[in-house]
């Protein structure tokens, strides 16, 4: 049945935009598909290495595009829906789909024919156009970091290392989604949820009910559950349960994730090893914004710094509040975000919960759509008759003001047991020119909203308005890509630029101009109150601190498994303790370890890359400086972040696009000032 004309992850789909056809893929559709894209480029490829005609740009890195592109799609197909909607046999697929694919990429990255014409095509990029001329630079650059450049033995030992990690970083991904899963906490005493707001005991209800329990109320680890819980639970040892097991996740349990950790670790460091690099952070930072593992240790440290001259009076504030209103003199890690909450509100006269009503997710989602139409004058219409993955999802056709069709967009933000926890966003097609046409992209936005329930509308937090807003940069910048070629289309840029139009997008959130747009209570219709988010732009600086110092507990975790030589650890845990100690607000807690669910660097490719936050959080601080000045909807401003960053892509090195657009490089004190710290 596997045939070409029965699959349909090989068949052009003929609905309006070529929209996937999600309602006839099926497990078993996957890895036949798989098989026959790469036997397909195989042939595509070996007529590249028997060309008889000089190496160019189009017989030799247009075609080599061309010819995997079939596998790439195929590709992100499976990985995007083995994020967002999969059981456990479409996600054990990996273990076989991810070696195949390894095993592909890395015939062609050692094929000495075809490197040789890329070679010569590199030899000669002065003479291409300047995107010609860039793919040409990251074509040669790809095979050269995927040792085209080693000896047989070196090429051997490079191909087992990559199939191997192409199994293991599933795997990770896998054993904390199930170790999440595998948690569910049920009480029935009204005292351990005293605190919580109403529209987390629904949720908890709900989540009871849904696990089998007439009563009472259910909590998971997964962040709509979870984060309430840390900040308003005035039970302490539901704060204590919940925190210790969402820091034992995926360690010690049946999904233990020390060893794939470990290995992970080392195997990429002998992988760069081969390739001639100090460190993977030294391999990484070649394709970064920030160049060198020296400039990002130099960067962390002045945060660092700027942190450190008033945490030690942040952190007595808090420990003092907690004593004085509930006799606590043991200031724990599962109390910080409680008790900083309640110092917060009572210093500020500021409750976060109160923004709930006023955020509904439909009116945030038109709110969004609404601040890119003023922006950039797109338009979004939902599209009710293609095909989707679940009855969750939704979506869009995104066109610009002129008409012209941009891409489609679609929309999966609540929780469900199929699906991987967090935000993020992804394509399940590029854009930029494919068998000789230009395609448009088509995009995702995942999240793990709080849910809607059968009596209560989904009502966001102001943290899951900001993820909203951050995701849709993320897919303003894949939408609005103008490449000729998908190796060039945005967002397909060095990671620690490729945060910068998320990030901006956030501070639209607490703008009056923008709130005025979306922000309405959800019975009464009534605006939300200014004085409320003038409050909320105070908190922004509110413990900002013991912020920088949390985040900077995960970067230096980042940095110590691939900053350096991972080899030889042993013990895990013992090995994170050190590492964070010097950024660590309190004692380490016998049985949590961050490092076995830290999916961003050993399963979501953020490896050595974890500080980008940070980095693109100072780019984002510096523009938008510019749109204050300006005004946030004005549109010359607007359009010149459109025309340099959001449509340039990779078109060229992220610091020249930022200089285009900010008129000189970024200024990194822009960050503290927003923060406070400057």
């Amino acid at each position: 049945m596997d045939s070409h004309d029965l699959n349909p992850l090989l068949t052009e789909s003929t609905l309006p935009f070529g929209a996937l056809r999600f309602d006839l893929f099926r497990t078993e559709h996957f890895q036949p598909a798989l098989e026959e894209a790469i036997a397909n480029a195989e042939k595509l490829l070996d007529a590249v290495a028997a060309e008889t005609a000089a190496p160019s740009f189009e017989n030799c890195i247009l075609a080599i595009e061309e010819a995997t592109a079939g596998v790439g799609e195929v590709l992100s197909i499976y990985h995007g829906l083995s994020a967002i909607h999969a059981d456990e046999e479409f996600r054990a697929l990996a273990q076989e789909i991810g070696p195949k694919a390894s095993a592909f990429f890395d015939r062609l990255a050692h094929d000495p024919v075809v490197f040789e014409r890329v070679r010569q095509v590199y030899a000669q990029k002065e003479q291409l156009g300047p995107q010609e001329r860039r793919v040409t630079e990251l074509a040669y650059r790809s095979f050269v970091r995927n040792g085209a450049l080693l000896d047989a033995a070196g090429k051997k030992r490079f191909s087992e290392l990559s199939a191997k990690l192409s199994q293991l970083s599933p795997s990770f991904s896998d054993n904390v989604l199930k170790s999440k899963n595998s948690f569910f906490y049920h009480t029935a005493d009204p005292a351990e949820v005293a605190g919580l707001p109403e529209t987390a005991l629904k949720a908890a209800r709900h989540a009871a009910k849904e696990h089998g329990f007439e009563d009472g109320w259910g909590f998971t680890l997964q962040e709509p559950s979870f984060g309430p819980v840390m900040e308003y639970a005035d039970h302490r040892p539901l704060r204590e349960k919940l925190f210790r097991a969402r820091g034992a996740v995926a360690f010690g349990d049946e999904f233990d994730n020390c060893e794939n950790v470990r290995q992970i670790a080392a195997l990429t460091f002998e992988m760069v090893q081969l390739l001639g690099y100090k460190s993977y952070a030294a391999f990484a930072l070649e394709e970064r914004m920030a160049a060198t593992p020296e400039r990002v240790e130099a960067f962390m440290e002045r945060m660092r710094s700027a942190a450190s001259r008033v945490v030690d009076k942040e952190l007595q504030a808090e420990k003092e509040f907690a004593q004085r209103v509930d006799g606590v003199t043991d200031l724990q890690r599962w109390d910080s975000t409680y008790y900083g909450r309640r110092l917060k509100e009572e210093t500020l006269a500021l409750d976060e919960e109160q923004l709930r009503p006023y955020f509904r997710v439909e009116n945030v989602v038109e709110g969004v759509f609404e601040v890119a139409r003023r922006l950039y004058g797109l338009k979004f219409e939902r599209q009710d008759s293609l095909p989707l993955y679940h009855s969750d999802v939704s979506v869009y056709r995104v066109d610009d003001e002129d008409g012209s069709y941009l891409g489609l967009l679609y929309l999966d933000l609540h929780p469900r047991k199929t699906k991987s926890g967090g935000a993020f966003t992804g394509r399940w097609r590029d854009q930029g020119l494919r068998k000789g046409r230009m395609q448009r992209p088509h995009v995702y936005i995942v999240a793990n909203f709080t849910p809607s329930t059968p009596d209560h509308p989904s009502l966001l937090s102001l943290e899951e308005v900001r993820t909203l807003f951050h995701e849709f940069g993320h897919a303003l910048h894949a939408l609005l890509s103008q490449s000729k070629y998908a190796a060039l289309a945005g967002p397909d840029v060095y990671w620690d630029f490729v945060e910068l139009p998320s990030q901006i997008m956030e501070n639209w959130v607490v703008e009056k101009e923008a709130l005025e747009l979306f922000a309405y209570h959800h019975e009464s219709g009534a605006p939300v109150p200014l004085e409320l988010i003038d409050k909320v732009k105070a908190a922004r600086k509110f413990e900002a601190g013991m912020d920088c110092m949390n985040r900077l507990q995960f970067e230096y975790l980042d940095w110590a498994w691939f900053g350096g030589d991972p080899r030889g650890v042993t013990d895990v845990a013992e090995y994170e303790r050190r590492a964070v100690e010097k950024v660590a607000l309190f004692p380490a807690v016998e049985g949590r370890c961050l490092s076995t669910s830290f999916d961003h660097i050993f399963g979501g490719g953020y490896a050595a890359g974890y500080y980008s936050y940070r980095w693109a959080e100072v780019l984002d601080a510096d523009a938008f400086e510019l749109f204050k000045e300006r005004g946030i909807f004005n549109r010359e401003v607007a359009t010149a972040f459109r025309r340099e960053v959001l449509e340039r892509g990779n078109q060229a090195e992220p610091m020249e696009l930022f200089k285009r657009f900010r008129g000189r490089e970024p200024d990194p004190d822009a960050l503290l000032r927003r923060m406070g710290l400057a």
